[in-house]
């Protein structure tokens, strides 16, 4: 099985342009993001987080053509980010998926004949066989799910271990997601009209009669990019099986994110309560990962995308295209500063994933 067509509306192929007032912020962020190459970060899951938006860019805006050459510079600076700043379990799903795109035809031109094939090998090759580690962050859930996803459906009947894994891995998260009599330790919360997942499950196996709790838990702590990478997998779930219930939950994650930002732009922690100890600088990504993962969930998910347009002609005044103007408005260095490479790369990352999303919603809704 394969994915699905990149949009709903085939007879737009081709003949898209993006809306002129997202054109040139747009352009502005992917030129920020290649002059240098990633602002100059060599920071292993951002440059691999955000390569995988700048592929969905250039294939929105039918630049493919610009493909090859930054799939090229994006190989030579692999290696060697991939030996010197790799240090989290979660670090290669970021590169897995970005990657994975190079067996999906809709990419291919992308990537190039010359490169193709290196992507397609570190799609499938995670160099540090990463396990979920001690944290259980849902963010690590997240993407190991979605890349078992990708990879099952994209390598059909060579997909049958990463088939196994996706199982393994939704069955772990629906088991935490239906704790539904145990509020503070259950992994999804109601919110609004909808629902917010926690950035990490509660507790371990029970040791010695008692179920320690996981370390740094807090029950009021969510991640705005866990939001979307959950809402996008469980669309890509649902593709592949129906009746599991997992399109009703991809639908309560947008609608609580829709409610915890009516008529403002989203912000990268939503409720956040535990003070100064987390990576601030990393979870600013947050609201790139989000539209990146909505862009994603809508355009290989008809009901997901269907769900989305209901939500949006509902209410106007939304967090779409309150975060695309927020987007536009965004100042990007002229030049990036030493030292401040992650920050450059953060706000151009943010800005490009923002504008690609709100400009295939509206194309998606005429």
């Amino acid at each position: 099985m394969r994915l699905a067509a990149r949009r709903i509306q085939p007879a737009l192929l081709g003949e898209v342009r993006i809306l002129p007032q997202y054109e040139k912020p747009a352009a502005d962020a992917y030129d920020r993001l290649t002059k240098p190459l990633f602002c100059g970060s060599k920071d292993y899951w951002k440059i691999g987080n955000t390569f995988d938006t700048m592929t969905d860019y250039l294939l929105h805006s039918n630049r493919q053509s610009e493909g090859p050459k930054l799939a090229g510079q994006v190989f030579d600076v692999y290696d060697n980010a991939k030996n010197t700043s790799a240090a989290w379990y979660d670090d290669f799903a970021w590169w897995g998926i970005a990657c994975s795109k190079a067996f999906d035809p809709d990419y291919k031109d992308i990537f190039g004949a010359d490169k193709i094939q290196h992507f397609q090998t570190i799609a499938v090759s995670d160099p540090f066989n990463c396990n979920l580690g001690p944290f259980q962050n849902t963010v690590m859930n997240a993407l190991y799910l979605t890349l078992a996803l990708r990879l099952q459906q994209l390598l059909g009947a060579g997909g049958t271990e990463q088939g196994k894994a996706a199982e393994l891995e939704y069955g772990f998260l629906r088991d935490w997601i239906d704790l539904t009599k145990e509020f503070d330790n259950a992994l999804l919360y109601p919110f609004g009209n909808g629902s917010l997942v926690r950035e990490r499950v509660a507790t371990y196996a029970a040791l010695n009669g008692k179920f320690p709790p996981v370390n740094g838990y807090d029950k009021n702590a969510t991640w705005l990019g866990d939001q979307g990478l959950m809402l996008a997998a469980m669309a890509e779930y649902h593709n592949l099986h129906p009746t599991a219930g997992a399109l009703d939950l991809a639908d309560k994650l947008w609608r609580g994110a829709f409610d915890t930002f009516k008529g403002r732009a989203l912000e990268p922690t939503l409720n956040w309560s535990v003070g100064d100890n987390r990576e601030g600088e990393d979870y600013d990504f947050g609201r790139g990962v989000f539209w990146r993962s909505v862009f994603h969930a809508f355009n290989r998910s008809q009901p997901m995308a269907l769900k989305i347009r209901t939500s949006i002609r509902e209410e106007r005044d939304n967090f779409v295209y309150r975060s695309a103007e927020e987007a536009c408005n965004t100042q990007l260095p002229e030049k990036v500063a030493n030292g401040d490479e992650n920050k450059a790369l953060c706000l151009a990352f943010n800005v490009l994933a923002t504008l690609t999303a709100a400009d295939a919603i509206r194309v998606w809704m005429g």
